[in-house]
């Protein structure tokens, strides 16, 4: 894979976890079970790159783990705010 194709699946990577993070933020489901099989496949790519070329990839690369990061603490926000809400219904007195 040359470093252009890398540049470009990483930016389209990049453009659908911004998606992702603004659905998340807006309490869209969002389906992330095939991130770490994207991620790895171009964790693959950027390590068999020229050294030359591999410290802009590795920026870029760690940019979506940073967006990753941001998604994940979204969704655990959402997740303590329904934990919240289920135990306030639990000790309301029932009628």
């Amino acid at each position: 894979m040359t470093n252009n194709s890398i540049t470009n699946s990483i930016t389209a990577m990049k453009q659908s976890l911004l998606n992702d993070l603004k659905q998340a933020k807006e309490g869209v489901i969002i389906d992330i079970s095939k991130l770490p099989e994207q991620l790895m496949v171009l964790h693959q790519h950027v390590a068999e790159t020229e050294i030359a070329e591999k410290a802009d990839l590795v920026a870029k690369f760690e940019e979506l783990l940073e967006l990753l990061d941001q998604i994940a603490k979204e969704i655990h926000s959402k997740y303590e705010d329904l934990n919240r809400q289920i135990k306030v219904l639990d000790q309301e007195p029932e009628p």
